[in-house]
Formats: C-alpha cells, sequence, structure tokens
C-alpha cells in the first residue's frame, strides 16, 4: 500500500472508515469501534455538519480496508503517522476542548472504557473551512 500524499485521499479513507462504523456487518462495526477506542493519533473532521473523529492510523494509506490495515498496522510507528498527517493536514495539536468533543463522540458510539490522551489534526476542505463529509442517506 502507498502512504497518503493529498487530502482526497484521506477523504477516501474516512467514507471507508464511516461505512464501517454505520456497517450492519458486526466485524466491520466492531473494528472501527476498536480502533477509536485504542488509537491516541486523531483526525477531526465534520460528518453531516458535525464534530466526527476517526483513527489517524487508518487514514494513511490510499484506499485503506481492514484487510490491509491489519497487515500494515504493527509496521507504522507513530512517528510515521505523525510524519504523514502532518504533510498532507498540518500541524497537531492537543487541547482540553477537543479532547472533552471527543469524549463525547465516543460516549455515544460504546460504554467502553478508552483513554482521553491523545493527538489531533483537523482535516480542512480547499477553503480552509472544517471539512465536512456529507453521507447519502
Amino acid at each position: 500500500m502507498s502512504v497518503v500524499t493529498k487530502r482526497s485521499d484521506i477523504i477516501s479513507n474516512l467514507e471507508i472508515y464511516v461505512g464501517y462504523l454505520d456497517s450492519k456487518k458486526k466485524e466491520e462495526q466492531e473494528f472501527a469501534l476498536n480502533e477509536i477506542l485504542t488509537e491516541d493519533l486523531i483526525i477531526i473532521y465534520k460528518l453531516d455538519g458535525e464534530n466526527a473523529f476517526a483513527p489517524a492510523r487508518f487514514t494513511v494509506h490510499k484506499k485503506n480496508d481492514i484487510k490491509g490495515f491489519n497487515g500494515f498496522k504493527e509496521d507504522y510507528t507513530d512517528k510515521d503517522v505523525t510524519n504523514t498527517m502532518t504533510k498532507v493536514v498540518g500541524l497537531p495539536f492537543t487541547n482540553q476542548g477537543t479532547v472533552d468533543k471527543f469524549s463525547v463522540y465516543v460516549k455515544g458510539l460504546t460504554k467502553k472504557k478508552f483513554s482521553t490522551e491523545r493527538t489531533f489534526w483537523r482535516l480542512k476542505d480547499e477553503r480552509g473551512k472544517n471539512f465536512n463529509l456529507v453521507t447519502k442517506k
């Protein structure tokens, strides 16, 4: 798999990830939930106008899927993810307001325990506004 080099590559992976979260297949949904609970590098975007979060590690390889992700996940260090995300999205950050929003988001998905110590990137659109992924409902 090749590493993402532009915003559209990340957006494609976000669409796949959101599909897993909304999937009727238990395996796909459990995968998506487990990754958001355990990943410490997070990308922020809007989903139908609301803040949403996804594991950055899932978004750094072009045309990602569960099988491909599981094949390289352990080989890709936090430093590798950080370097890729910073090149494509910009500098990472963390602040209490974002941590609080992340906590609310995850609690809305599952009752499982999770740590809130995370590093974030905010995905922007071509105009510099917060990227909004619109689902086809």
